[in-house]
């Protein structure tokens, strides 16, 4: 069985198809740690104490910084934690009290900065009503994640695919530890449209219900089409079937 040791008392252990995370840290280190084991992403060891990717030693197999895991005692990942069944999360859907995923439900309303300097509205903010008249794929990205990275450059191939096509790709990257430049260059060198930089007071991604790695494709008219949830890796785009789905949902989009 391998192991991926830490520098403190954590050990990583994978036994397919169970997954086994034992980690000092908190909730949200040790959930960006398991989407890189489940990208097939090994984890170099790394010290604690430190959240600076620049101290900590850590890196990821694609030479990209891990975040190093604040100590707030050991979580295992073995058994369910909230909002997961069976130690796998629960896939949102369309409800009463979930309209944002409702296909036909309109995008909402705001405005990020870009950051892409391939973006002719590189500098600008604006929102998705930037693009009204045209399809949208929008992706909700990390800049530190090596998965979300892989993300942006297989959508920068479906575009590329697409080129001359009434559709427009738009990344909005993850505020809270992502808001860097290092982080935005790690999106903005593997595509060519734009990445939009969410904060906390446009709390862009609570307007969506949105979670890392989530995709929503909306029509030309802003109403929501299809929303792909991180939860069941269907718009894995490193797989061909991930990438058939996400497209054919666009090319349903267009008409």
């Amino acid at each position: 069985m391998p192991g991926f040791p830490f520098g403190c008392d954590g050990l990583y252990q994978i036994n397919p198809p169970a997954l086994a995370v034992r980690v000092a840290s908190n909730y949200e280190a040790a959930m960006r740690l398991r989407h890189h084991l489940l990208a097939g992403i090994a984890v170099a060891s790394f010290g604690c104490g430190s959240s600076n990717p620049a101290t900590s030693g850590a890196t990821t197999a694609d030479g990209a910084n891990a975040r190093t895991p604040s100590q707030e005692g050991p979580i295992d990942l073995t058994t369910p934690v909230a909002g997961e069944a069976g130690g796998e999360p629960a896939v949102r859907a369309c409800g009463s009290d979930t309209p944002q995923y409702c296909a036909g439900s309109t995008a909402p309303s705001w405005r990020l900065t870009d950051y892409q300097p391939k973006s002719e509205r590189r500098g600008k903010s604006y929102g998705l009503d930037e693009f009204r008249g045209r399809v949208v794929v929008l992706a909700m990205l990390a800049g530190w994640c090596p998965y979300c990275q892989s993300q942006a450059a297989a959508l920068e191939r479906m575009r590329g695919g697409l080129e001359g096509k009434n559709v427009a790709f738009v990344v909005v990257n993850q505020s809270k530890n992502a808001d860097n430049d290092q982080d935005r260059k790690n999106l903005t060198d593997r595509c060519s449209f734009p990445v939009l930089q969410d904060t906390e007071a446009a709390g862009v991604w609570g307007k969506h219900g949105a979670a890392k790695d989530d995709l929503f494709i909306y029509g030309a008219d802003g109403k929501l089409r299809r929303f792909f949830p991180h939860e069941g890796g269907e718009s894995n785009l490193s797989a061909k079937d991930g990438f058939a789905r996400v497209l054919q949902a666009v090319l349903d989009a267009l008409g």
